[in-house]
């Protein structure tokens, strides 16, 4: 970071990080970043993973023995869409 864009905001960020890197070096330990991150922001739940709504896939057996898949109307709106057709 330039001196020129140095403010109150990213000093205080700043020694907050080596307040927290010098208590533990004090106890022995090295922290990641990561875990540098958690303690910065503790109220943040960083074993959080939010789970992706996938489609629901349709399969239907034809007579040539292969299974099709069966769109919704939205979803061959969006296909299109994204193809351009």
């Amino acid at each position: 970071m330039k001196y020129e864009l140095l403010d109150v905001e990213a000093i205080t960020t700043s020694v907050r990080r080596g307040d927290i890197v010098n208590v533990a070096k004090m106890e022995g330990r090295l922290l990641t970043e990561q875990q540098i991150a958690e303690k910065e922001n503790p109220q943040i739940n960083w074993n959080y993973q939010p789970q992706e709504k996938s489609p629901q896939i349709k399969l239907v057996e034809t007579e040539r023995n292969c299974w099709d898949v069966v769109l919704t109307e939205e979803e061959r709106n969006l296909l299109g869409e994204f193809l351009d057709i």
